[in-house]
Order: C-alpha cells, then structure tokens, then sequence
C-alpha cells in the first residue's frame, strides 16, 4: 500500500514537471533514460512555431501537437500554414523508422462528449492522412479519439489557457534503431 502511494506522488510529482516545462519545450532528446531540455526558442523552426514538442527517451517517442495552430476551429481541417511544421514532424518520425505509431486525439469540454469524441477522431484520422501522404510508413498507423475524457486532461478546462492545452493530438511510437 505504501509502496504504490509512493509510486503516485513520483509519477504525480514527474508529470507536473512535465506539464509545467511543456510550454517551453520543443524537445526532449536523449539516448538514456535521462531526457535533456530544450528550450523551444532554441530550434526557431517550422515545429517549433507550431508548438510541437518531441519526448525522446531511448527507443520511445512522444510527440505533442497543439490542435489550435494546426487545426481549424473545432474542425479536422489543417490549416496549411501548419504545412511546413507538418512536414518537418513527418521527416523526423520516418527517420526514427517506427514500428507501430499511435495517434490520440484529444478535446476540451467545450462541446458534447459525442461531438468531442467524433471530432477528436476525426482530428487524428486527418493528421494520420497527413503524416501518410508525406511517406510516413502506414502499416500501423492507429487513429483513436479520446474525447474529453477527464482522466487524460493536463489542465483545467474551466480557464482558457488550460482548455487550450487540453486540445492536442499526441503520437507515440517505437524506434526500429
């Protein structure tokens, strides 16, 4: 019992780390276990402008996509500003030669829970087309629409900022190398 209590605070105590150096990050990249901070003003590119953020930690990526730069209001339509940042994730995800890639869509709670959950779908279907068109490898490629599902929001929905981060796609894959 104590042992798991444990566990929960270090997970709780890793994941506030995370969300509050979010806004300043564009990526993390290690070889080790250990990830070393970026800040996002550092690589003034494409992603960076967007607000994409790469986790790279061993073989594992996660990659964070603000919805509200790449994404027409409560829309699945990329803006094609978002165009050349798109292309810049795509290059990077097929040099790391993924395995299986997942892509989560997720909302805020501005809309109803079946209206949020079809448009967090929709929103990773159209990014996964995205990401194929530019010859990121297809085979496995898994859209899921989480919605406003409150067990996976990062930040209140009741202030603008927080519903703002709550909107994001996010994918994860496996390197091959």
């Amino acid at each position: 019992m104590i042992k798991s209590v444990l566990q929960l605070a270090i997970l709780g105590a890793t994941a506030l780390f995370l969300i509050a150096c979010a806004q300043n990050l564009t990526e993390i990249n290690t070889p080790t276990i250990k990830p070393c901070i970026l800040p996002s003003d550092l690589p003034n590119n494409a992603m960076g402008r967007l607000g994409i953020q790469v986790i790279h930690i061993g073989y594992t990526y996660r990659i964070i996509v603000p919805v509200d730069p790449v994404f027409e209001v409560r829309s699945a339509e990329i803006y094609q500003e978002a165009y050349p940042g798109l292309r810049m994730l795509s290059k990077k995800i097929k040099r790391a030669i993924p395995t299986c890639i997942t892509v989560k869509g997720y909302t805020d709670s501005l809309g109803s829970y079946p209206d949020d959950q079809w448009l967090s779908e929709k929103q990773a279907r159209s990014l996964i087309t995205f990401l194929w068109t530019q010859g990121v490898p297809h085979e496995c490629l898994t859209p899921i629409g989480i919605g406003k599902d409150d067990r996976y929001t990062i930040a209140s929905n009741r202030y603008v900022d927080g519903a703002v981060a709550n909107r994001r796609i996010e994918i994860t894959y496996r390197s091959r190398s």
